[in-house]
């Protein structure tokens, strides 16, 4: 299940859509010469791939490719290319370290949309059981240091609700396609082209608990823990990861919202200004998490491992209730960075290419270079 290319491989071979892809293996490339002929039988398998007309490629300033290591681990090595200049100059200088070819690549025509990390369990019967589907779009938030939300919601009622029509279908054909091994909990991660339509592409899947973001946020939405659903899937030949009778009988709705790095300094952390008032502006429950002690002074966001606050909000209400607390928060409240002079106190500096907190292993970080951006791999931290 760590072999990339082997499993967009077989999703391919089962007719699933997923973005057109080339494996690169630096073994063959000897010399520049050979790096500029295989960067032109890459051009011509990936950007004119016959069928890239399915795929929304958007921006004019949209990358063309994205690269990963097939084995890679917490996502070490991959990133974004912006060009087949970029391509070329990365395979001649970045394909090789110490005189050492850098191994295997999986590299995939760029493509963009909302993505999703639809969550399952994998029962000891051999069946699955839909947990919840979480879904978000980063956009440019990191490069402008905007908040991102991540909303999750079980799978019948993100297909009644018309969010994510045929998501169950789709998810099971992944699964039928990839054969997981039972028991187990099961992720498979995609983009949706359109809103409120059918149209996935497989990325890839995570074969194991998700991180902060995507478990966090699971019980408010599923009444399954996820951690429980791990063990107990393992531990009781019997479990069906059944929604729990309380959260059936009392019904919630959760979200999250991260902020990431700024340049500047944290002088404070100010959630309580928020939350003095949200009595009077939120329906919703909220509770904050730190990642950054005040007196820390950041440069901008380079990676996903780059975030200094999140919050979670759950609403009994409804979702659109939800929605609204999340609008209002993301529009009137925001982490109080301030300029390095006039940060106060012991100051504290982040190396951005090194971050001490990490949020989530199941995302990328992100550092851009000469038309490349860099994704360096990172140590997990607790999370939720």
């Amino acid at each position: 299940m760590r072999n990339k290319a082997q499993l967009k491989t077989s999703i391919r071979d089962h007719a699933i859509p997923t973005a057109p892809f080339f494996v690169l293996d630096f073994a063959t490339i000897h010399n520049d010469q050979e790096a500029h002929a295989l960067a032109g039988q890459i051009q011509s398998t990936l950007l004119n791939y016959n069928e890239i007309s399915a795929f929304r490629l958007g921006k004019k300033d949209a990358p063309l490719l994205f690269r990963k290591p097939v084995c890679g681990v917490a996502c070490g090595g991959g990133g974004k290319i912006a060009s087949l200049e970029a391509l070329t100059q990365w395979m001649i200088n970045g394909g090789k370290t110490g005189g050492r070819p850098k191994g295997v690549y999986l590299l995939e025509r760029y493509i963009t949309g909302r993505e999703f990390w639809a969550i399952v369990c994998l029962l000891p019967s051999g069946q699955w059981r839909p947990l919840y589907v979480v879904d978000f779009e980063l956009g440019d938030c990191l490069r402008h240091g905007q908040p991102v939300s991540f909303f999750s919601r079980r799978f019948e009622t993100a297909e009644r609700e018309g969010l994510f029509p045929g998501i169950t279908a789709f998810v099971g054909r992944c699964i039928q396609a990839l054969r997981p091994p039972h028991p187990h909990v099961f992720c498979v991660q995609g983009f949706q082209l359109a809103p409120r339509t059918d149209s996935y592409v497989f990325t890839e899947c995570g074969y194991r608990l998700n991180g902060a973001r995507g478990t966090g946020i699971g019980y408010g939405s599923s009444g399954v823990s996820l951690e429980t659903a791990l063990f107990s899937t393992h531990l009781d030949k019997g479990y069906q990861a059944d929604q729990c009778p309380l959260h059936a009988a009392s019904p919630r709705w959760e979200a999250q919202i991260w902020w990431p790095y700024r340049q500047g300094a944290l002088r404070s952390h100010n959630h309580a200004r928020l939350e003095d008032g949200k009595q009077q502006q939120l329906s919703s429950r909220t509770e904050f998490k730190w990642y950054v002690e005040p007196g820390t002074v950041m440069g901008p966001a380079v990676t996903l491992a780059h975030f200094m606050a999140s919050v979670r909000l759950t609403s009994s209400e409804s979702e659109e209730a939800l929605k609204e607390d999340v609008n209002w928060v993301m529009d009137n409240w925001t982490p109080d960075v301030v300029e390095e002079e006039r940060a106060s106190g012991e100051i504290t500096r982040i190396d951005a290419c090194s971050p001490t907190v990490v949020v989530d292993s199941e995302d990328e970080g992100m550092v851009e270079r000469d038309g490349i951006d860099e994704y360096k791999a990172t140590p997990a931290c607790g999370g939720e």
